[in-house]
């Protein structure tokens, strides 16, 4: 659904410190004498603009390892690795310190994303000889959108299991899938909380899209579909596909999808009210129930 953009950053083993401090004896001790003025020239460095921040999988972070790296080399330090080869140069002495591992920097849309659906209901073609169902093709990036941390992964004919809000909350008594058929399911269900805006509500901390994908896979879902809350499904956040600079993915499929596409969904299934409509009651509903002390939403006892 979404291509990772990986970067090979470097580290520089603290390690390494520990288990070459027979060395350090062995340089002289002006080198490696403390030194407020070294210190400083060193923190100076790291700290400068000239390094951009030092992000990871930046030029800046890995000018920053070959910097300590040199340092290291400087003091005569050994690496910790016992595998390290032995070396006729600078850099090479220097890339013994250093380690290379996968970083995600980025998402990006990958090739041939889809999302059809195939309604249950079907209709004569014109001229008899049976029956057919018309599939329904969403645009991507414009009806809906792949999630910034979602798996990539091919789902096909699965049903839809609308899901409220998506939330199981246990010191709350509240599970949206409670008494739910999700497994084998794509589960579908609004953004954010119940408490609306409110960033003090209830249920405020449930808005992260990563506790929904949390309930839905603990359910046994095969994926998960988001319903913007925006009207102009442009204007929503969820809209852009986005790197949340988490290196963790959901272990399933998540999509973000309009509010007029998720209508069109759920109609097929036999919603007979608008999603505006239904997002209304069942807020109230649940509100209502909280404040009353009930469970709210699905009884989980």
């Amino acid at each position: 659904m979404k291509n990772k953009l990986f970067h090979c950053p470097l580290i520089s083993p603290i390690l390494s410190i520990a288990i070459s401090v027979a060395a350090i004896a062995q340089q002289p001790v002006s080198q490696i004498a403390p030194s407020v003025e070294r210190l400083r020239s060193h923190i100076t460095y790291l700290a400068s603009d000239a390094l951009e921040g030092r992000r990871t999988g930046t030029p800046g972070a890995e000018g920053a390892a070959q910097f300590i790296a040199g340092e290291f080399v400087r003091l005569g330090l050994k690496p910790g690795s016992p595998a390290a080869a032995a070396t006729r140069t600078t850099s090479e002495a220097q890339s013994r310190f250093l380690q290379r591992f996968p970083y995600i920097a980025g998402v990006q849309l990958g090739r041939n994303n889809k999302l059809q659906m195939t309604p249950q209901t079907s209709m004569q073609p014109a001229g008899g000889g049976g029956t057919t169902t018309a599939i329904v093709d969403f645009r991507t990036g414009v009806d809906w959108v792949p999630v910034g941390f979602s798996s990539s992964a091919r789902v096909v004919d699965a049903p839809l299991a609308f899901v409220n809000y998506g939330i199981t909350a246990p010191e709350l008594n509240y599970d949206d899938y409670a008494g739910s058929r999700v497994l084998g399911y794509i589960a579908v269900a609004f953004s954010g909380t119940p408490d609306g805006d409110n960033p003090h509500g209830t249920f405020a901390r449930y808005q992260d899209l990563r506790f929904k994908a949390i309930a839905a896979r603990n359910a046994g879902a095969k994926g998960l579909i988001v319903i913007g809350r925006e009207i102009n499904f442009k204007d929503d956040l969820l809209s852009r596909l986005r790197y949340d600079h988490n290196a963790s993915e959901a272990s399933l499929p998540i999509v973000a999808v309009s509010r007029q596409s998720a209508e069109r969904m759920l109609q097929a299934g036999g919603l007979v009210n608008s999603i505006s409509e239904l997002e209304h009651e069942l807020r109230t509903m649940i509100v209502t129930a909280t404040k009353l002390g009930e469970t709210g939403g699905r009884d989980t006892t």
